[in-house]
């Protein structure tokens, strides 16, 4: 006969040994789904960094785009006979560049890019506010009465940048 102090070491060991095998196991699976949620996260966060090159990328093709029009429209060969070339230009609105996506997701570029492409998005839009604020000035210097040397300075910065802009490339291409 047995006793029952061995039944109570059985019963002991049997259940420990259950409690380690059961702990064992939920181990395991709490190790595979935090490597299944990694891997997810990751895959994640290469779809977000992709976005994100997507959209600047296309944001800049855009203002590109609208730089080739804006540099067609104030082409001074296209000016009526009546204006002079600065008058022409001055009167022409500056186009609003898109910067969406550069605004929403500027906060992301140290993941999505590298240090070169940041500094040269970076540039390209800092370029695109200095020629509009150039036009802005040459329009409000040409509509006040003033002597030709006060209108010609903002002209030629105005021009000046936007030779410089439409010399860039996308970046992101």
């Amino acid at each position: 006969m047995r006793s029952a102090s061995s039944d109570a070491v059985f019963g002991l060991l049997g259940a420990s040994f259950g409690a380690l095998v059961g702990a064992g196991i939920s181990l395991l699976v709490l190790w595979r789904t935090n490597r299944f949620s990694r891997l997810r996260d990751e895959q994640a966060e290469q779809v977000r960094q992709q976005a994100v090159r997507t959209l600047v990328k296309a944001e800049i093709d855009l203002n590109l785009q609208m730089l080739r029009d804006e540099a067609a429209l104030i082409d001074l060969d296209n000016r009526p006979d009546d204006m002079s070339g600065i008058e022409w230009v001055a009167s022409q609105p500056c186009p609003e560049w898109s910067t969406v996506a550069f605004a929403q997701t500027v906060g992301q570029f140290h993941a999505a890019l590298t240090d070169a492409q940041i500094r040269s998005v970076q540039a390209f839009y800092g370029g695109l506010r200095s020629y509009s604020t150039a036009r802005a000035n040459l329009s409000a210097v040409f509509a006040r009465p003033q002597s030709y040397k006060y209108v010609s300075v903002p002209y030629d910065k105005a021009d000046a940048l936007l030779a410089e802009l439409l010399r860039t490339r996308n970046p992101l291409a």
